[in-house]
Parts: C-alpha cells; sequence; structure tokens
C-alpha cells in the first residue's frame, strides 16, 4: 500500500470513529496524519479534520490551532480549505473582525473563481448579520 492509499484509508478509518461517536479516536487517528511530514502538503486535509473534530468536541481554540496549522501546509491558488473553515469558526464564534479579515485577505490572493465566489457570498453573509 503506497502512502496515498495509507492516508485515504486511515481519512476512512476515522470517518466511521466519528460516525460511531469515538471522536477522541478519531482525532488520534487524524493527528497521526497530520503530524507525519511525509505526507507532504496533503496533511491540510488531516489538519482541517483535526480542527472538526475538535470542534465537535467543544475545544474551539484547539480547533484554531489545527486550522493554523493546515494554513502553514496551504499552497497558493488551491482551495484554501483551512483558511475558509477557520473563517467561518471565527463568525459562528461571533469573532466577526477576525472572520471577515481573513476572508478579505484570501480574496486578496489567487483563487480559482469558485472559491472566490463561494467567499463572497460567506462575506455577504457576513456583513448581513452585522
Amino acid at each position: 500500500m503506497d502512502r496515498t492509499e495509507l492516508f485515504n484509508e486511515a481519512l476512512f478509518v476515522a470517518s466511521r470513529l466519528i460516525e460511531a461517536g469515538a471522536r477522541e479516536d478519531a482525532l488520534t487517528v487524524l493527528r497521526l496524519l497530520a503530524e507525519d511530514p511525509a505526507y507532504g502538503a496533503v496533511r491540510v486535509i488531516a489538519c482541517t479534520n483535526c480542527a472538526l473534530v475538535s470542534e465537535q468536541l467543544g475545544r474551539y481554540e484547539q480547533a484554531l490551532d489545527w486550522y493554523d496549522r493546515g494554513i502553514a501546509l496551504e499552497v497558493p491558488e488551491e482551495m484554501r480549505i483551512a483558511s475558509r473553515y477557520k473563517a467561518d469558526l471565527f463568525a459562528r464564534l461571533g469573532r466577526t473582525k477576525e472572520s471577515l479579515a481573513l476572508y478579505l485577505e484570501l480574496l486578496a490572493q489567487p483563487l480559482k473563481a469558485e472559491d472566490a465566489e463561494a467567499i463572497r457570498a460567506a462575506l455577504a453573509e457576513l456583513e448581513a448579520k452585522a
């Protein structure tokens, strides 16, 4: 089994653990992926999933830390998933200024058209709530 298959299999196992309500165990699996440099830039997926599980466990500051680790791995002109999810968490936590700043920072960078559109929609929703 090559690294890509192993990574994908581990993500599948983590997903099954989450479905079974074993979030701590899922977080352990995801953490192993996120912390292994051998997986390269795709670790952003594991970091983002660690953040999502941390959110589900009510550990919002830990989630923000995981998003930061994912952001450090993001590749310009890619989906920027960790950044977008972090901005969304800021918004849900009522940290509107931080959310707005991150969304605007994303828009200032090269993005695929559909990603830029999704960010503009999130910004519009955030401004409508303000």
